[in-house]
């Protein structure tokens, strides 16, 4: 019922990486360095350079390397309160490019139409919304 009023209104469909996130084979072990061991794993079949790291327990890690399939690096803005050498489960957010939804909105800007923008809530688990995130600076601009 949504999408055949969001299709009705002209919406512009936006591809969230973690709606799309794929369950990763094995589990994998967080270590000092940025270092992600896997066992029973498959990086290089199973991610990018650019993906996301979901690993239960831990903050969004960002994949800047791939050695084999049994190891990676990556980047977090904070792990320093993380347990490390730890084996969880983990999922793979692929990186999305979003340039066509920008497209889009620029197109639209352009020929005189409006743009409403619905912000990531989080009203469900928490009473204020959630901080705005960098595309709606692109669009804007």
């Amino acid at each position: 019922l949504m999408g055949f009023f969001c299709k009705l209104f002209g919406a512009i469909p936006v591809e969230r990486p973690q709606d799309i996130a794929q369950d990763g084979k094995g589990s994998v072990e967080i270590c000092e360095g940025g270092i992600v061991k896997g066992h029973e794993s498959n990086f290089t079949k199973q991610a990018l350079v650019g993906d996301t790291l979901k690993a239960k327990g831990y903050p969004d890690l960002l994949i800047s390397e791939i050695r084999s399939d049994t190891e990676m690096i990556v980047k977090a803005k904070e792990t320093e309160n993380c347990e490390l050498n730890k084996k969880v489960s983990y999922k793979i957010a692929p990186k999305v490019d979003q340039s066509h939804v920008f497209a889009s909105v620029w197109d639209g800007l352009s020929n005189g139409k409006n743009l409403g923008i619905f912000p990531e809530g989080g009203s469900h688990d928490q009473p204020d919304l959630l901080p705005l995130k960098v595309g709606v600076a692109i669009c804007g601009l």
